[in-house]
């Protein structure tokens, strides 16, 4: 998608739909550019293959991010800067005075300088709402929405009537000194939940426990009413251990869904917790798990290989997938808008024998790299699967990206209606994409002591697509 505000809606937001004095999009795709339709910002057209960043082509990006419910996305370059566009409706962007979407990548750590400095950034995800960034020293900062406590900063907790765990944050705030002791060294983002990876293994939760995605042993459920039943789900607003269900064995990496989490431990096995409709959790029944639950097929003779180590994960909204032995992908859940639920780890034998490097879902729709080729599935209403301007807007199962057949894809991510992926020399048989000019003027840096400019324009923004090739 080049147009955020439409993406799961019949129309954009009343007065979000542009961003007032957004400059046309120069750099419609030459194919679209040849028929005089534009391509990206409100109303136009998606981007259904690959397409290089104008603005990134002629530098080099070691991550990119989002996340299953995320409309929104992260780059960062070989410098350890990180970069934010998409729907910014809540200031996840980094961005304030929210507005409906940024389309030309918004440089945070620019911006945030005084708060960030010059440390790189080495970790992110995506929430719906909110996002999280953490840097080469272990520190956490996140921005966004922050009314379930999932920017895991804390703030007063009124959740009775009103059900919100402290103000949105207006910029990415650190995250180091709340409860988490240790060194944070990857992230993982639900909804509106957030998990941290320490670097001695320890796993962190913050956000809505509604359905037990938090790991913590409970959903935080209570009656409001003393009247009548008003069930409310208390937010955990800082980061708490997940210490139940690990026993001694240490979490070496998390992938989370929109209600439910995956998690690898240095022993091989993997656990999963949340949200158990469709089979999504793998245990044979679609009960909620309160706290992490080992997956039975990853334990004895099928532990993980390499400790877990070689392992790649991921999570849609109703399913997840797992890489095991030989690299052979799992998938378990509701992966399919049709067909039975898988309700156990099953392989996906379309792609048997490929190996996987990297693994990502949107909401509806999975992308993978493996050795020289791009894979994707799912709803590709958007084009993000990449599948073409006339290829087919959804696969049941696995299909060649043909335009990135041959290329090597080091690691992918995907949002909802949103895929990017990272590719080595040579890329350029893809067309250039240059996103509309939309954000509004912040060029004064903010962060600690520093006092930010009041954005010259409250516009709403178009959209912008990924890296080397952001679907």
């Amino acid at each position: 998608a080049t147009d955020f505000s439409l993406i799961g809606r019949n129309a954009p937001p009343a007065g979000k739909g542009s961003s007032k004095g957004a400059k046309a999009s120069k750099g419609a795709s030459k194919g679209a550019a040849a028929s005089g339709t534009p391509v990206g910002g409100p109303g136009t057209p998606e981007l259904r293959a690959f397409h290089r960043l104008g603005s990134f082509s002629a530098q080099k990006l070691s991550l990119v991010a989002s996340g299953t419910a995320a409309c929104h996305g992260i780059l960062v370059n070989e410098n350890g800067e990180a970069f934010a566009f998409g729907r910014n409706e809540a200031g996840q962007c980094g961005i304030t005075p929210p507005c409906a979407q940024i389309s030309t990548p918004f440089n945070l750590s620019k911006q945030y300088s005084a708060l960030i400095g010059k440390k790189k950034v080495v970790a992110a995800a995506c929430g719906k709402h909110h996002t999280v960034l953490v840097t080469e020293d272990g520190c956490a900062y996140a921005c966004g929405s922050n009314k379930m406590g999932q920017c895991g900063h804390g703030g007063k907790v009124d959740t009775p009537k009103s059900q919100k765990a402290g103000a949105d944050s207006e910029k990415p705030v650190e995250l180091k000194q709340c409860d988490i002791q240790e060194e944070v060294v990857s992230v993982a983002c639900g909804a509106d939940f957030t998990m941290f990876v320490t670097k001695n293994g320890q796993l962190y939760a913050c956000g809505s426990p509604q359905y037990g995605q938090l790991g913590n042993g409970t959903d935080g459920s209570f009656n409001s009413s003393a009247s009548s039943i008003k069930m409310v789900f208390e937010p955990f607003p800082k980061p708490t251990r997940v210490y139940q269900g690990f026993g001694t064995e240490k979490v070496i990496g998390v992938a989370c869904g929109h209600n439910h989490s995956i998690a690898i431990t240095d022993a091989g096995h993997a656990y999963t917790w949340g949200f158990g409709g469709y089979g999504r959790l793998g245990h044979k029944e679609q009960k909620d798990e309160m706290t992490p639950r080992r997956l039975e097929t990853f334990t004895n003779r099928f532990v993980l290989p390499d400790n877990g180590k070689s392992c790649r994960m991921a999570c849609g909204q109703t399913f997840s997938l797992i890489t095991a032995f030989g690299g052979q992908l799992y998938v378990f859940g509701k992966p399919k808008a049709t067909g039975d639920n898988i309700m156990y780890p099953k392989p996906l034998m379309e792609i048997s024998g490929w190996t996987m490097r990297s693994i990502a879902c949107g909401a509806t729709h999975t992308v993978a790299c493996s050795e020289k080729s791009t894979i994707a599935w799912g709803s590709s209403q958007y084009g993000e699967c990449a599948f073409g301007a006339g290829g087919p807007k959804s696969s049941a199962n696995p299909k060649l990206v043909d335009d990135a057949e041959g290329l090597v894809a080091n690691s992918c991510a995907a949002g909802t209606g949103l895929s990017m992926v990272l590719m080595n020399d040579p890329v350029d048989k893809f067309p250039l994409y240059e996103p509309p000019e939309d954000t509004p003027d912040v060029s004064a840096p903010t962060g600690a002591g520093a006092k930010r400019k009041t954005p010259a324009s409250k516009a709403e923004p178009a959209q912008k697509k990924g890296k080397k090739a952001a679907k």
